[in-house]
């Protein structure tokens, strides 16, 4: 079954207004950014609106739906209700017994059903269950697929759906039709390769869209109109009508690369075929992977890493423990003897492998490294454009974080200090041009140029909304700030939280509407905002 979800919230396409749902004195209603009743409070729970612009609301334990100007669409009396799908019918649960009605609150399909699909799917029919067997019926409540089956599932793309019968699975069409007899102990849901995986008596077998049985062990994705297989412990290519190209021959094959070369492994060793199945490099291996970009190959030969050409020349003897692929400006990162060094796609060492541990390039150019136990900064030359003398280096933006004695500070690009060491964190999740930063328990502000906004004061901070506020906690206040640190909405309220463009103060234990100037244009009055139901059948 699918479970139901709507927007958190909803614009008013009339009045282009934020209508959010609030609780007052226990009962919920829907109100606006200057926080007007557009829905009195008079029900238990409400959800937000949904994309066609309705709310479902809880009132003396049952459910109903209205819309958004509180005109009741389905009146308060169902044990459980459901958003309307696209064809104008809506889920609903009436004396233990499923059903749906349209968007008059008429009964379209009569409640007797054990088991309902919450939503039409886009084959305009709908799952149900009745005395223990399952089947479809469509918008009329017509039955497509008569409930016969232990279990059915929902169709997919191509309008097939597995069943269940006696133990047994197996596949229908949208009409009902058997596309593959229940006869088998398991099958997986058609793959991207249009291939359904099937297991009988403990062997694997793919079936198609027609029902027909290929005896394959595993297929990989199609790629270029071709995907490896396995078959009778061999590994093969096929085409795009399941029709072998190059027979399974091979232990282990890989798919073909630009280069149109592919991996492949016999009698314990790695070459690389084309795509006639002609051996191009000869099988010499221990291991390989398929070409990059580049042009490079990574293999295994006497037990160390290298990398090869498409004709099989060693870019440079295989000489490491490990390697890694070439990033888009032609360096990778090599392990030798449990040390990283960077190698370009001449062969050319950028750096030895001297560095106890290495990071990729970023985009700044830079990567870091760690050389006996301290950090810094290698650019594309090799050289160290942060020295290596501090405990870590993070950087943000234009700003260098450099970690000393156990604290972080920011340096400048001659690895001096323009903040002393001060901050015991930095948030990994800051914003784009602003980066927070803990000291003691208490937050500050830096910009991306590391420039210090907000010295560490306080103890909680939010994110950076659309409206350009974060919510920030001070001397057990909450209130908020811009970009550059100062107060919009100066820190006086037991809490503030910022719903698109609303901004919702709490006082007295009350949530009200405040502006920017910090003033009230909603006295705090809602017991609670924006996220108002705790109830099981209310669904976000």
């Amino acid at each position: 079954m699918l479970a139901l979800s709507v927007n958190l919230s909803a614009q008013d396409s009339n009045k282009n207004r934020v209508l959010i749902p609030a609780k007052i004195n226990g009962k919920c209603g829907i109100i606006n950014e200057t926080g007007k009743w557009i829905i009195q409070p008079e029900y238990d729970d409400v959800t937000d609106f949904s994309d066609i612009g309705q709310t479902i609301v809880k009132q003396n334990d049952k459910y109903g739906i209205i819309n958004k100007s509180g005109k009741i669409i389905i009146k308060p009396k169902y044990e459980t209700v459901f958003h309307f799908s696209e064809n104008g019918l809506a889920c609903i649960k009436r004396k233990g017994k499923w059903g749906y009605i349209n968007m008059a609150g008429k009964m379209a399909i009569k409640a007797k059903y054990d088991e309902a699909e919450y939503y039409f799917q886009n084959n305009g029919l709908a799952c149900v269950c009745r005395k223990g067997k399952y089947g479809c019926i469509n918008k009329h409540g017509k039955t497509i697929i008569k409930p016969k089956y232990d279990d059915l599932f929902s169709f997919s793309e191509a309008g097939l759906a597995r069943i269940e019968l006696n133990g047994k699975c197996g596949i229908i069409d949208t009409t009902g039709k058997v596309i593959v007899e229940p006869i088998y102990d398991y099958i997986n849901q058609f793959e991207e390769n249009g291939l359904a995986r099937a297991t009988l008596n403990s062997k694997t077998y793919y079936i198609d869209k027609n029902g027909k049985i290929f005896n394959f062990t595993s297929v990989g994705k199609f790629e270029n109109d071709l995907a490896v297989v396995e078959s009778d412990n061999k590994y093969g290519i096929i085409d795009t009508t399941y029709q072998f190209v190059i027979p399974p021959q091979f232990d282990y094959s890989r798919n073909f690369a630009e280069n149109n070369l592919a991996a492949v492994a016999i009698n314990g060793k790695w070459g690389y075929i084309d795509k006639a199945g002609n051996t191009v490099i000869k099988p010499q291996f221990e291991y390989a992977l398929n070409f990059s970009k580049n042009g490079m190959a990574i293999v295994k030969l006497n037990g160390k890493h290298g990398y090869i050409d498409k004709k099989g020349k060693m870019l440079a003897e295989a000489s490491f423990d490990e390697v890694y692929d070439f990033d888009e400006k032609g360096l990778a990162k090599i392990r030798q003897d449990n040390k990283f060094g960077f190698i370009d796609t001449s062969g050319k060492m950028l750096t030895e492998a001297i560095f106890d541990k290495a990071g990729n390039f970023e985009e700044n150019g830079w990567a870091m490294v760690t050389i006996n136990g301290k950090t810094g900064c290698i650019d594309r030359t090799g050289k160290f454009a942060i020295e290596p003398k501090f405990e870590d280096v993070t950087i943000h933006k234009n700003a260098i974080f450099a970690k000393q004695n156990g604290k972080w500070g920011i340096i400048d690009k001659n690895s001096n200090f323009t903040t002393e060491p001060q901050f015991d964190q930095i948030d990994s999740y800051s914003d784009k041009n602003i980066v927070f930063v803990e000291t003691d328990n208490k937050w500050g502000i830096v910009d991306s140029t590391g420039r210090v906004l907000v010295k560490p004061m306080f103890a909680k901070h939010g994110i950076f909304k659309e409206n350009g506020l974060a919510e920030v906690r001070l001397n057990g206040k909450s209130g908020c700030i811009d970009r550059t640190g100062e107060f919009v909405i100066e820190p006086k309220f037991e809490d503030v939280t910022i719903h698109k463009n609303v901004i919702f103060a709490k006082q007295n234990g009350k949530w009200g509407i405040i502006d920017m100037d910090s003033n009230f244009i909603a006295e705090p009055q809602f017991d609670n905002v924006i996220y108002v139901s705790h109830d099981d059948f209310i669904y976000y």
